[in-house]
């Protein structure tokens, strides 16, 4: 069941606003979590930490706008569209942060108290906040729980279940920054009571939230990078789930993750951040499967929806987490990590070039890792999803095509077919032999050429009656390329032939929903493509 959303109403504002520049003492984990009020070392609320505007353009309506909806979602009042599911304010708590220089110094007191930690004390019109000092804090090695113990409280929690969000954060933060590889998040010096990570529970369930983690002060150097705290729910007991551990595990991988990317460049695109932190979820709870709920929204689905695209009516940016399961199953793990690793530069524009930079670190002489014909190698084994993903077979999700076509002893051939691929997306052709061709040696002659854009790939999957798939990958050539399939009506059901447009080229801050909010410089890349059956 979704979860989370902040690719709505919040996204659609900042798109084209805020874009990443071109340039202690603890005490040992137990049942009953040591310590005791709020430490008096915490930081005095409204005072984070100014940060560069990557646009000056941003205006002070615009900052006050953003302020507006962080209220709103702070207070659990921001609703996508489309599934009426709640929004976390994490990303809108970290646009807030982006444009406090843009705000008034009235209006930055405000934004101080919805950036403030929940015991820097409570706001009613804010709805942020503990309401008693009867705090305690346990704290391990690395992570250190606030919780309320007041009898009554709203946001009281047990020890147990302390805890227990003790234990599965510290092993998040294992498998993120051990198995994982990533940096540590930037240490938040001894706001908390010391250099800990801090986790702080609140009873968010009643907004309908399940956690967030904000950003909170910007680290000195090239790069834009922040310190960070997350909140979570205080017991996952409104959330339906048979045992409460379940959202536990998926929200704090999820939610560490956004701590750990605000430490690589917190100014990033919205949907490296959301798809790579639901992706880590499948592989932290392999077994609670929430990231599933958004494959019906997702490049899986709908093929010619841009994979950057951060729609206010959708779940996509979670979705496509998808993209990074097919990339690791070709590449490893670590194609993730070295995608922030590439992000993290301060000459790194935007997401797609991470990404694409990512890429070429893994480049062979076979032309794995070439974008291009990545994202068509993605296009093509969601048609054939049930082959590649465990999740699409449980749930029997598989991309469509765009065209479906069947080749006859009278139409052995087609006319040029000018097929459009907008950028980062893909479009498929079925080809499918008919009986009357007979029993000869057969095979599908495909010649194509792009125009309008560098960046264009082509992909193909032959299906025999076996039941078995193949893939080939297409070496684009210019001014055009011929390839030779398998067509036999004795042996193929099908074949599919997927065509991608991974142009990377944006012209950035343009108030779009895509990479950069920019505009794509190669907006409708056209292939043209004719086939013919062959006997040999």
């Amino acid at each position: 069941m979704p979860r989370r959303a902040t690719s709505g109403l919040v996204a659609l504002v900042l798109a084209g606003l805020l874009v990443a520049p071109a340039t202690a003492a603890s005490a040992a984990p137990g049942a009953a979590p040591a310590t005791t009020a709020t430490p008096a070392t915490a930081a005095e609320p409204g005072d984070p930490t100014p940060v560069p505007l990557a646009d000056e353009a941003i205006t002070p309506e615009i900052a006050t706008e953003v302020l507006e909806i962080a209220v709103e979602a702070v207070n659990g009042e921001v609703v996508n569209e489309a599934t009426g599911e709640t929004e976390a304010p994490t990303m809108a708590l970290r646009d807030l942060l982006r444009v406090l220089p843009r705000l008034t110094e009235p209006q930055q007191e405000v934004a101080g108290r919805l950036l403030a930690r929940p015991t820097e004390g409570f706001d009613p019109e804010l709805g942020v906040g503990y309401t008693t000092e009867n705090v305690k804090v346990g704290c391990n090695t690395a992570v250190c729980v606030h919780y309320v113990v007041e009898p009554g409280n709203v946001d009281r929690a047990t020890d147990a279940w302390a805890y227990e969000t003790q234990k599965t954060v510290t092993r998040a933060r294992s498998f993120l920054l051990g198995t994982q590889g990533y940096n540590a998040p930037p240490t938040d010096g001894t706001r908390g009571g010391n250099a800990l990570f801090d986790v702080y529970l609140a009873d968010l369930g009643e907004l309908g939230l399940y956690g967030y983690c904000a950003p909170e002060s910007e680290v000195p150097g090239t790069n834009p990078r922040a310190t960070s705290y997350c909140v979570l729910d205080n017991d996952y007991v409104e959330f339906g789930y048979d045992d409460p551990r379940e959202p536990l595990q998926v929200t704090a991988v999820h939610e560490f993750s956004h701590a750990v990317q605000f430490g690589y460049d917190f100014t990033e695109d919205l949907w490296l951040y959301e798809s790579t932190a639901t992706w880590v979820e499948e592989r932290f709870a392999p077994n609670v499967n929430d990231a599933w709920s958004y494959l019906e929204d997702s490049a899986l689905t709908a093929p010619t929806s841009p994979l950057d695209r951060a729609r206010e009516d959708s779940f996509s940016v979670y979705g496509n987490w998808i993209f990074w399961e097919y990339l690791a199953a070709r590449f490893g793990d670590n194609v993730v990590r070295q995608t922030w690793n590439r992000a993290s530069n301060p000459w790194q524009t935007h997401s797609l070039q991470a990404v694409e930079a990512a890429l070429r670190d893994f480049r062979d002489g076979s032309g794995r890792g070439n974008l291009a014909k990545e994202l068509a190698g993605f296009g093509a084994a969601n048609v054939y999803a049930a082959a590649h993903y465990r999740s699409a077979r449980a749930l029997g999700l598989s991309a469509p095509t765009q065209r479906y076509l069947r080749l006859t002893n009278r139409q052995t051939s087609t006319s040029l077919i000018r097929s459009g691929v907008a950028p980062m997306t893909t479009n498929s052709t079925t080809v499918v032999p008919d009986s009357t061709l007979g029993p000869n040696r057969l095979r599908l002659r495909v010649r194509f050429s792009f125009t309008g854009t560098p960046s264009g790939g082509a992909f193909a999957i032959v299906e025999t009656k076996d039941g078995k798939i193949s893939r080939v990958p297409i070496t684009l050539q210019s001014p055009g390329t011929t390839a030779y399939l398998p067509f036999s009506t004795a042996t193929v059901r099908r074949v599919t032939i997927t065509f991608s447009n991974a142009s990377t080229r944006f012209d950035c801050d343009r108030g779009t929903d895509r990479a950069c909010a920019g505009r794509p410089l190669d907006a409708q890349g056209i292939v043209n493509y004719d086939l013919r059956v062959e006997r040999y």
